[in-house]
């Protein structure tokens, strides 16, 4: 069995070196670049090549150089040659060039857990002068290396707070020195910020490191964290989501996969405030860190969410806008605040780690902040899946609901056996299995498993091709018994489907007219609203097989189903008369019928403007009325699904479909991090859409 200890979130060195090694499953090529500096340095009797990793709070700094640390302990060749020495994350105690080797001296200690180097630390400590503690300190751990006959490798983290904030100016050039003539020692460091004394060439450290900008993690480096978090391997949706989330930043991203291990997708959006609370705490002890009036304007940054100038925050903190300017890039330098875009003098600001912004604004507005809110919401139907199978589970757990003798003629399953493939997960179990369905119905409406089987078998052994034989058996059922005809449609959808798969384009069209047939004396049939909207999903699904005139004609029977009950249950019947109308107007200008394409385009944005103000949705029908204005931007029809959704009242919630719109119109809105993303997967899936009908 895998081992399941918690994963390191803030302190990679809890579980050893074992573990940290188990956990480190991200930054790699980072990792072999440091060690690749490590063998050159090895090699060569140049001064060392020392090595610098920048990158914001929670990017996995501090995990990663203790990962590299551990490969030089566990490396047979390393090891032979060199010593690591790992200071603790952050160095308070250092204040001085002699400071920072009597540090050195005291992990060394620690490490070797020998009297005579503890000894040697003691005595050091009560040193006034600095100069003597320097050269004392630093001969007491070259002794060391010479008695071992190993370098070391000096892990030190945080460097921008220790060389610009704890060490004195001038004892930069000392430390300079040390390591540019010191061969015995290398430094392997961590900052929050790119350090401008490494860029400068008037400063000490100009061109002393290899200095390594940390990027956040991209879609597949975020999937393997989270499997290393949960043993879990994650849909790509849902890590797509986490990712924006999170900024791709390590640290949020185990907090969010710890939090959410067994939750659903929705449920993890749902209960996101829930995790806010879980980890107040640590965002509130970031923010109470800060001095009073930097922590005034980061507020300020926070609560504006979008990217921001100087003069907005200003505006907001009502400070002169040079001021705000100065704290600004405090904030950037303490690497809290992060710059988006440069331009000559102008730049965007906005806070690095994500999550704590909407943390920020979930306690300062509560649940009730409409902007936060309406991203999750959004991305909950964006990013759930399959919009029309998430349509059929719905409507399936409503008709589970219905009592049985309502049940026993009108119970139908998806009507697509592709519907059914596609979404396992949301579609109840009891959907196809239920126990409780009459006998008969559980015997006969499922027959179409059957035919599947039976034409796996048949396929490509030469036998008798069993589709003539199985379609007069099914005209027979249906004729000897007006209420069997819900029973031979769903065997023959199950038929159409399975010939589908296994590309009988010919028989096809036979099963394709006895499927019109028997729809036409089911309609007659149905009992209630559920087992209807459930047949017209199924019929939008077929209506993307085949050729455009059935396209059409099936698209169009499913509008006649959903505009009554669009009308009795708006909730219910306007999303899939919504889509119905998509697809009817898709397929009648494929035909040619471009008139009544424009015409049922107009009633479909008619019926979204209705569908939008309607107070109660359930996201995966939501979800099909986004699919529908996609396919309209998709058309060529922008402007006006940008207009329907700005002038309702849910255009919070479609935010990131603006835009994203927008972004396929080639402009580039200035917004938050989150809806940006989110907006660009929206201009992505339009660019797709648009592909398709083109070719």
């Amino acid at each position: 069995m895998a081992d399941r200890r918690p994963h390191p979130k803030n302190n990679p060195d809890i579980h050893g070196n074992e573990g940290l090694i188990r956990s480190f499953v991200v930054r790699l090529h980072d990792c072999e670049l440091a060690l690749r500096s490590i063998r050159e340095n090895t090699a060569s009797d140049s001064p060392n090549q020392h090595v610098l990793f920048t990158g914001p709070r929670g990017a996995g700094k501090t995990m990663l150089v203790r990962r590299i640390a551990a490969e030089v302990q566990r490396d047979a060749e390393l090891s032979q040659h060199w010593y690591p020495i790992v200071f603790a994350e952050e160095s308070d105690q250092v204040g001085s060039a002699g400071e920072l080797w009597l540090e050195a001296l005291f992990h060394l200690a620690n490490r070797t857990e020998d009297p005579r180097w503890l000894r040697a630390y003691e005595d050091l400590r009560t040193e006034s002068n600095d100069e003597t503690l320097r050269d004392r300190a630093l001969a007491q751990l070259l002794d060391f290396a010479d008695e071992q006959g190993k370098r070391f490798l000096m892990v030190i983290e945080n460097l921008n707070g220790l060389l610009s904030e704890q060490i004195p100016d001038g004892a930069d050039w000392d430390l300079r020195h040390t390591f540019q003539n010191e061969r015995r020692i290398m430094l392997l460091g961590t900052a929050t910020t790119r350090l401008e004394f490494v860029q400068r060439i008037d400063r000490a450290w100009y061109e002393m490191v290899s200095r390594y900008e940390l990027e956040p993690l991209e879609l597949g480096d975020c999937a393997a964290l989270w499997r290393s978090v949960t043993g879990n391997s994650p849909c790509p949706s849902r890590i797509r989501s986490v990712q924006i989330l999170t900024g791709g930043n390590p640290r949020l991203l185990a907090i969010l996969a710890s939090f959410s291990a067994k939750r659903s997708f929705r449920e993890l959006m749902d209960q996101l405030v829930d995790l806010i609370d879980d980890r107040t705490e640590y965002f509130r002890s970031r923010l109470l860190g800060l001095p009073p009036l930097e922590r005034k304007v980061f507020g300020a940054l926070l609560d504006h969410w979008d990217a921001a100038t100087a003069r907005e925050i200003a505006r907001l903190t009502r400070l002169d806008i040079n001021r705000s300017s100065a704290l600004l890039n405090r904030l950037v330098h303490r690497g809290v605040v992060s710059v988006v875009e440069e331009k000559p003098r102008r730049k965007l600001y906005q806070a690095t780690e994500r999550l704590f912004n909407i943390y920020y604004l979930l306690r300062r507005h509560g649940t009730t902040c409409a902007r936060v809110s309406g991203i999750v919401d959004f991305m909950i139907f964006f990013y759930e899946g399959d919009s029309l199978g998430e349509a059929v589970a719905y409507f399936a757990n409503k008709a589970l609901a219905l009592p049985k003798q309502r049940r026993t003629n009108d119970y139908l399953q998806p009507s697509a056996w592709e519907l059914q493939n596609k979404t396992p997960e949301p579609t109840p179990p009891q959907h196809l299995l239920a126990a409780d369905r009459p006998t008969e119905l559980d015997r006969e409406s499922f027959e179409a498993d059957r035919l599947v089987t039976a034409l796996t078998e048949l396929d490509g052994v030469g036998r008798m091709d069993p589709v003539d034989a199985l379609l007069k058996e099914l005209r027979s059922l249906a004729e000897s018994n007006r209420d069997n005809t819900e029973i031979a449609l769903k065997r023959a959808q199950g038929l159409y489907h399975a010939l589908t798969g296994f590309g009988r384009a010919g028989e096809m069209d036979r099963v394709g007219g006895l499927l019109e047939e028997f729809r036409a004396v089911a309609e007659a049939h149905v009992k209630n609203i559920e087992i209807a909207l459930v047949r017209a999903v199924g019929l939008l699904s077929v209506s993307e097989w085949g050729p455009a005139d059935r396209n059409s004609n099936y698209a169009l029977e499913a509008v006649r189903i959903c505009r009554p009950i669009a009308l009795e249950r708006p909730e219910e019947g306007l999303p899939i008369l919504v889509i119905s109308l998509s697809r009817l107007a898709k397929a009648l200008g494929m035909t040619g019928s471009h008139s009544e394409a424009r015409e049922t385009l107009s009633e479909m944005f008619q019926q979204v403007e209705r569908l939008l103000e309607v107070p109660e949705i359930d996201p995966a029908l939501l979800a099909l009325a986004l699919d529908a204005l996609i396919e309209a931007v998709a058309a060529g029809h922008t402007a006006r699904a940008i207009e329907v959704v700005t002038n309702s009242s849910r255009a919070g919630t479609f935010e990131p479909f603006i835009i994203g719109s927008r972004i396929f119109l080639g402009e580039k809105p200035r917004v938050a991090q989150e809806i940006l993303e989110v907006g660009k997967d929206v201009a992505e899936r339009i660019h797709r859409i648009e592909e398709i009908r083109d070719g």
